[in-house]
């Protein structure tokens, strides 16, 4: 009889402990993820600098809750924190059993990473911002572009009217991103060498600059006007950088059938910036950089899956045989502007020459 009872008081003992381990482990479900220096911090959704650390679900393999749902390590400007708590009730979802569902939609799975933006309400910058910077347009990338148009001002003038290219301080080039209701959204700023090099640590957005208070940047594709001003233009063609859009779009400027558009980086093909093209009847042509091909064309299934679009990917190389009869091969890293400037300039502007850094 004692031996029972020893075994009942043993088992209470234990399943008392396993009670506090599950509340302990309870209150510690969410976690901020850990540092890991091959991938960094990620973009903050309020102040997009690379300063945001996501809440993981510690129950279920430490999968994030949203990308929303994290804290901006820039405590004192941006103050960006949203708990996983105050998403699930803004969201009316109720606490989950595994984060992961979160990832589900219409029961096809989806990368949420590349959704986080249709949960961001959006602020726009008033046009007294915008306006000034075409009264000169004289910058950095305007006049390398002059020079690699043969120094043909009228069709650069024409260029910088289409895509919106503006002039910031000193020699900066401001590249406006303005959506299909013609609503600035942010520019981003950088500089270039004479030989069309970008400055590789140097970058800054116009929301910024502004300063405007609480600003709520929402990007979009740079160039999604065009589709105000073109709206009978069948085929999109979207590259990388806005360098490479502009100068693919100076071969094609006879033809308002094609526009050119850019998702402003490598990890910007998100799926939705691609809404804008729900209900369209157009084609789309997708071509990444040499070595960015299998993350695009990830990528690209999953908004062909989710938004049922007419897209396609085309290698940089395949692409230029196609399309220019010719077999130059770009190497990694390289896009389309590459082989345009070498074939208009030489191939001393794409090799030999080293990025400028910000002193």
């Amino acid at each position: 009889m004692n031996d029972l009872q020893e075994i009942r008081d043993e088992l209470n003992r234990l399943q008392e402990a396993s009670d506090n381990t599950t509340s302990r482990s309870k209150r510690h479900r969410y976690v901020f993820e850990k540092y890991n220096p091959k991938i960094g911090k990620h973009i903050c959704p309020k102040c997009q600098k690379k300063t945001f650390v996501h809440y993981q679900d510690a129950f279920n393999n430490y999968q994030i809750i949203s990308p929303m749902v994290g804290k901006c390590e820039r405590i004192n400007e941006c103050k960006y924190w949203k708990t996983p708590y105050e998403f699930f009730n803004e969201n009316n979802i109720e606490e989950p059993e595994s984060c992961y569902n979160i990832c589900i939609n219409n029961g096809n799975e989806y990368d949420a990473l590349n959704d986080y933006d249709s949960l961001i309400s959006c602020d726009y910058i008033p046009e007294k911002y915008f306006k000034p910077s075409f009264n000169n347009c004289a910058n950095s990338f305007t006049i390398f572009l002059h020079e690699y148009l043969n120094k043909d001002t009228q069709k650069m003038l024409d260029l910088i009217k289409m895509f919106n290219i503006g002039t910031g301080n000193n020699t900066d080039v401001i590249f406006w991103q303005v959506d299909i209701e013609n609503n600035i959204r942010t520019g981003k700023i950088m500089r270039f060498n004479d030989k069309g090099k970008r400055w590789k640590n140097y970058i800054d957005w116009a929301h910024l600059r502004v300063k405007i208070d609480a600003f709520t940047v929402k990007q979009c594709l740079y160039g999604e006007h065009l589709l105000a001003h073109c709206p009978k233009a069948k085929q999109i063609i979207i590259v990388e950088s806005e360098k490479t859009a502009i100068i693919l779009k100076s071969e094609y400027m006879d033809d308002n059938n094609i526009i050119v558009m850019a998702t402003g980086g490598q990890q910007d093909l998100i799926l939705d910036r691609f809404k804008v093209f729900e209900d369209r009847a157009v084609e789309i042509t997708l071509i990444p950089d040499v070595g960015a091909q299998s993350d695009w064309k990830r990528k690209m299934e999953i908004i062909r899956l989710n938004l049922k679009l007419d897209i396609e990917l085309y290698d940089p190389n395949q692409f230029i045989i196609m399309n220019f009869n010719d077999d130059f091969t770009l190497e990694s890293g390289e896009d389309i502007a590459d082989y345009l400037i070498q074939k208009r300039l030489g191939l001393e502007y794409i090799t030999g020459e080293s990025y400028i850094t910000k002193k």
